[in-house]
């Protein structure tokens, strides 16, 4: 039996780093707005990041997960628009 983590956008919000811990591990996670399923968060396999990267929609990080986790809290502080 499969069993799929059901979450809201607030959990999501409160827990991001730990649900995608869980992804990472395997799980995947269904992601609600109002009680309904909008989305779901799945582990990418190696062939989907492979066609990624050759298409260059997207740029392989340079840290692990782990890395990024432990970096510090940097807040965020809006620039004034440019003149």
């Amino acid at each position: 039996m499969c069993y799929m983590k059901r979450v809201g956008v607030r959990e999501l919000r409160q827990n991001a780093s730990v649900l995608l811990r869980a992804v990472a591990d395997g799980h995947t996670i269904e992601i609600t707005h109002h009680g309904h399923p909008v989305a779901q968060l799945i582990p990418a396999t190696n062939d989907t990041w492979s066609a990624l990267i050759a298409s260059k929609e997207v740029t392989p990080a340079r840290l692990t997960p782990a890395e990024i986790l432990d970096l510090p809290h940097r807040p965020y502080r809006p620039q004034p628009p440019p003149p």
